[in-house]
């Protein structure tokens, strides 16, 4: 953008000048560096803890080599526990002069769906490691400029910023010490678009968006809460959480807004470019869920290509329309005003009254006449029983119990970290034990996270051990969080946390070891190593069984914030088995799967990523096949009971099953299945059904792909070619060993009894009915490979 040259120069000028190194790199550095000085020494008293400031050090970063999200939240709400909410004599806050120069960032990351979608599934996390690498760089070098004298001092310049990984494709960061110009600087800066087609050839630029505040700008916001208001924010005993979920809700809000400007403004020059084909596939593949729903009538039906083209030119944004700045910025507003109905929804107490607050601040927004909180005690059906702790909680609460001893011991001596006090030493390496786990471990669940889960199959796959990998997506969790409440979606990853944790113990035995983890969201994993594929299978059998045995999960708050149907937890899960490292090897190398690390120090990492890939596929196939049958069986039921929990239930599964041809399908079926004449009939048609569903899910997944030019030559169709013929092949050896089951049973039944004639009638029926469906996934086999 023309607007954008001057920075753009001038940040380009300060690259050449600058040399950056990562803080990550320049604190492990630090560390070792000690670690080396203590064994040269001899202290072997202290090279322990040292050994484990390390380790701790690995787990506080996630894989983009920043500091997980978690840590911003810790570090804003440290800022307000120190500060002590002192007042004038006006009544408002003391804001001190600190605060003005205390600042905050979110950036967003634009697109990553597009860098998942180009061919390869690691581009989308080349792109968020070049992003966070971006980001830090633009905050060195401004910040050197400013004052040259950092430049001679890693250490304080390391000193003087922290950043976070805040959630998925957003980053945060905090500035210590710096001007509101020198940050408008930085956050302008941090509004371009990333350059990476040097690093990812072909690549578009990444679009950004920066927002920034103050400490402040929160402050004032709870200044200007209505004298009620603020007198429930003086009563609340954690202050400190709510100034920073305002904090929070600060950035996002103009995140929101600026993030919906920067894609009209992609969307705009897409057209403008005069490659009518290519905007058209950009906006129907990566911009219609998000541009499409603003000029829609109802939201949840976006518009069209031509029609959002349409609204684009009436509203000025294609013919350089003077008014079009003005326009574009309230359009965006108003799409950030419903961004925020939506969070404001699950939010309660303090938080939702300092959140209205924000967004009347912020985004004008005008709160609704009738907007009231309705305390109510949580009163659980009979019938739900709160889950028991995890391990993992357990392993913490055990870790902060035994903290909580050694300062008893200690009493009221004072600990440095180096002391060569025994206690000392032992309180230092309690606390580094405790906060190692908490790196580890989801706060909410307890399970342990990605990094650990990669740790183990790396280890397993060194040792030459058998290992397997069971990708785990838990359904409906936008349901659970939109219709009924954060609360009671939190009740739902818990109750899954319990249920997947629970299995990981009681099939863990000395040959074979299950581990459970929460991923992120509504994503979890196993990891299983020792055993045979057999094992794996009790894995996934008692995965089965357990989600059948699982209660629904009840509404938390005192009323639904939509239409909220109780809903039972249910799984979608693609796992992948390997017997050595050796045989992956092989298995990769014959399925036309390069090793870029063969041989070298990563080639573990690389093997336990493509054993998560192999998963991943294989539950976007399992995914849709058993949404549709979901959907399909709750159909049925709408037709005779309320069809209330119907229309929920598929509105939060338009992407799982292709959207509103899906949804056709699927009338079609409950059509059909409506005419059968009896029970005979309709299991014929069930199966006839089943095949369809089958075909048609594969199908829609290879006509996505095939929207993407770069599919055909990408290492994901490579994969995909793979799960998708060992889906087929493993659904085949289900179906011969149910064959198998059934033919032994009607030679069991044959000649005892008259009685069971109908029985053996039957049988023989379903047995039909399966070679059929086994015949028609060979031709599917046939037909796909060919």
């Amino acid at each position: 953008m023309q607007e954008h040259t001057e920075l753009e120069t001038a940040a380009e000028e300060t690259k050449k000048a600058v040399p950056t190194v990562p803080k990550k790199v320049l604190e492990r550095s630090k560390l070792e560096e000690k670690l080396d000085l203590l064994k040269a020494n001899a202290k072997e008293e202290l090279i322990g803890n040292q050994e484990k400031r390390i380790k701790l050090h690995e787990a506080m970063h996630d894989n983009t080599g920043v500091l997980k999200g978690g840590y911003f939240g810790r570090d804003v709400a440290s800022v307000f526990e120190a500060y002590d909410f002192s007042k004038k004599e006006n009544g408002e806050y003391e804001l001190p002069a600190s605060f003005y120069t205390k600042q905050l960032f979110l950036v967003n990351m634009g697109e990553l769906d597009r860098l998942n979608a180009s061919g390869d599934h690691t581009t989308g996390d080349r792109g968020l490691e070049l992003t966070a690498h971006h980001i830090e760089t633009v905050v060195q070098e401004t910040l050197i400029k400013h004052d040259p004298t950092l430049a001679e001092d890693p250490a304080r310049l390391a000193a003087s910023y922290e950043l976070y990984r805040a959630a998925g494709n957003d980053f945060a960061f905090k500035l210590e010490d710096t001007s509101g110009e020198v940050a408008e600087e930085i956050r302008q800066k941090l509004s371009l678009s990333l350059d990476v087609s040097k690093t990812i050839p072909g690549e578009d630029p990444i679009p950004l968006s920066a927002s920034r505040i103050n400490f402040a700008d929160t402050v004032q916001l709870l200044n200007d809460l209505p004298s009620e208001d603020r007198m429930q924010f003086e009563d609340d005993p954690k202050k400190e959480k709510a100034a920073t979920v305002a904090s929070k809700e600060m950035l996002q809000q103009m995140n929101d807004k600026a993030k919906l400007e920067t894609r009209m403004r992609r969307m705009v020059e897409k057209i403008a470019s005069g490659n009518e084909e290519a905007a058209k596939k950009f906006y129907d593949q990566f911009q219609m869920k998000s541009l499409g729903a603003i000029f829609a009538e109802d939201p949840a039906k976006p518009l069209g290509y031509e029609a959002f083209k349409t609204k684009l030119e009436e509203h000025g944004g294609l013919d350089s329309d003077p008014s079009w700045p003005a326009t574009l910025a309230e359009i965006s507003r108003e799409e950030a005003q419903r961004q925020f109905e939506n969070r404001r929804g699950s939010q309660q107490k303090i938080d939702r009254v300092i959140s209205n607050i924000a967004a009347k601040t912020y985004l004008e927004y005008q709160l609704p006449a009738q907007d009231v909180l309705v305390e109510t005690e949580e009163k659980p059906p009979e019938a739900y029983v709160p889950p028991e702790a995890t391990r993992g909680e357990k392993v913490l609460t055990n870790l902060r119990t035994h903290m909580q001893e050694i300062a008893g011991e200690i009493g009221e001596k004072t600990c440095e970290e180096d002391s060569s006090d025994a206690a000392c030493q032992k309180w230092e390496s309690a606390k580094l034990d405790l906060a190692i786990e908490e790196a580890s471990r989801d706060s909410l669940t307890g399970l342990e996270q990605r990094g650990r889960l990669f740790g183990r199959l790396e280890d397993g796959l060194e040792q030459g051990d058998p290992v397997a990998t069971v990708f785990i997506d838990m359904a409906f969790l936008k349901y659970f969080d939109k219709e009924a409440g954060r609360e009671t979606g939190n009740v739902a990853i818990k109750t899954a946390s319990k249920l997947l944790d629970s299995i990981a113990a009681e099939l863990s035995t000395d040959r074979l070891k299950v581990e459970a983890y929460r991923i992120g969201g509504d994503e979890f994993a196993f990891s299983v190593r020792g055993g045979d594929e057999a094992d794996l299978q009790r894995v996934l059998e008692a995965l089965r069984t357990k989600q059948e045995e699982a209660p629904a999960v009840p509404l938390r708050e005192g009323s639904a914030l939509g239409s909220y149907f109780d809903q039972k937890l249910s799984f979608n899960f693609g796992a992948h088995y390997a017997k050595n490292k050796d045989e992956l090897k092989t298995f990769l190398k014959e399925s036309g799967i390069p090793l870029a690390e063969d041989g070298g120090p990563k080639e573990n990492e690389e093997l336990a990523e493509y054993m998560l890939r192999f998963s991943d596929k294989q539950l976007e196939i399992q995914k849709a096949v058993n949404r549709m049958a979901f959907l399909l069986s709750e159909r049925t039921k709408a037709a005779s009971e309320d069809e209330g929990k119907y229309a929920q239930i598929l509105k939060y599964s338009q992407k799982a099953i292709f959207g509103d041809e899906g949804t056709q399908k699927i009338e079609e079926w409950h059509a059909r299945l409506a005419t059968a004449q009896d029970p005979e009939q309709r299991l014929e048609m069930e199966h006839e059904i089943n095949k369809e569903v089958l075909s048609y899910t594969l199908d829609k997944i290879q006509e996505k792909n095939a929207k993407n030019e770069k599919y055909q030559e990408s290492i994901d169709k490579a994969i995909e070619d793979r799960v998708r013929d060992l889906y087929l092949e493993q659904k085949v050896a289900s179906l011969e060993l149910e064959i198998k089951n059934l033919r032994e049973t009607l030679m069991d039944t044959r000649v005892k009894s008259t009685a069971l004639q109908e029985e053996n009638k039957t049988l023989r029926q379903r047995i039909e009915l399966l070679e059929s469906e086994k015949q028609h996934i060979d031709a599917l086999r046939s037909k796909l490979s060919g």
